[in-house]
């Protein structure tokens, strides 16, 4: 857009939803927002008294399409592990695969049993994806995209959202197989259940190991984990990444580090946020396995 053409929208809202459509799905902070628009139009003033009111009046216009601009806080921690890739030879982004657990199950321990479960999980990914108004349900309650559903095979049951509980592995998996599923979860407003009546103490995975794989990042829950898959994977990244967690939460998260193959990585980092239960849990992991990084988001 030239500098002519800017000096004729009238407001800083305008500029924000223009800005908005040509770059759909990513995040910008507000110095960001403000200066660009500065740059564009010769340091012209937008109406409003504040960025605030700006940004709810765009929102209130954009709707659930507005989260580019309302999760700065979710992006300042994918920016921290973004920027410290450490990528030995550079790597054309068009060449590096995209992290798919696909529909097809392996060949596992208990056959019988993967196949239940595998049949169990896609009927319920089946019913998510064929429903317009549940996959907005999941994104808007979420923060869940359609291309994650689909990936991470999520399915929604009654008013519970189900996911698959994949096995921490760090074996490479062909395009028509899975790693191990031993558990479904179902999550809603009044807490979690499992498909099975026993609860999975193993540790999980959100996305699968590469040959690429050089990061580890241990998270606290799923929907932590689906939203920084999703900043990866939407910059052509994800298999740079094995992002692991406990199904179970905190409880039981330092028990499960040891299953952890510490060789497989060159970095790593925890990412469980903050709080006295967070601190308690990261102190134990930390004086264990001193070669983690914590991150607290602010």
């Amino acid at each position: 857009m030239t500098k002519l053409k800017m000096q004729n929208r009238q407001t800083f809202e305008d500029y924000l939803l223009e800005n908005f459509n040509r770059n759909e799905g990513k995040y910008f902070t507000k110095e960001e927002l403000i200066n660009s628009y500065k740059e564009q139009t010769e340091g012209q003033e937008f109406m409003y008294d504040s960025f605030e009111k700006s940004i709810i009046w765009v929102n209130n216009v954009l709707g659930s399409r507005a989260y580019y601009i309302n999760e700065k806080q979710a992006k300042d921690t994918e920016e921290i592990l973004y920027a410290k890739i450490p990528i030995d030879n550079s790597v054309s982004k068009s060449i590096v695969p995209v992290d798919v657990l696909s529909r097809n199950y392996q060949e596992a321990l208990d056959p019988v049993h993967q196949h239940e479960l595998y049949l169990r999980y896609g009927m319920l990914n089946d019913d998510l994806l064929a429903s317009n108004e549940l996959l907005k349900c999941v994104h808007d309650k979420f923060g869940i995209e359609k291309q994650t559903v689909m990936k991470m095979q999520l399915g929604f049951y009654k008013e519970f959202l189900s996911i698959p509980v994949f096995n921490y592995s760090t074996a490479q998996y062909h395009v028509y197989e899975t790693p191990e599923v031993i558990n479904i979860k179902y999550i809603g407003d009044n807490g979690s259940k499992y498909f099975e009546p026993q609860t999975t103490s193993k540790l999980a995975m959100i996305n699968s190991y590469s040959l690429l794989t050089s990061i580890i990042v241990v998270v606290r829950d799923y929907f932590q984990g689906f939203q920084l898959w999703q900043f990866l994977n939407r910059e052509g990244l994800g298999a740079f990444y094995h992002i692991v967690l406990s199904p179970d939460g905190l409880d039981l998260l330092a028990e499960v580090m040891s299953d952890i193959e510490l060789s497989k990585y060159k970095t790593f980092y925890l990412n469980i946020g903050s709080g006295n239960k967070a601190d308690e849990v990261s102190d134990e992991i930390l004086s264990k396995y001193p070669m983690f990084k914590r991150i607290i988001r602010e």
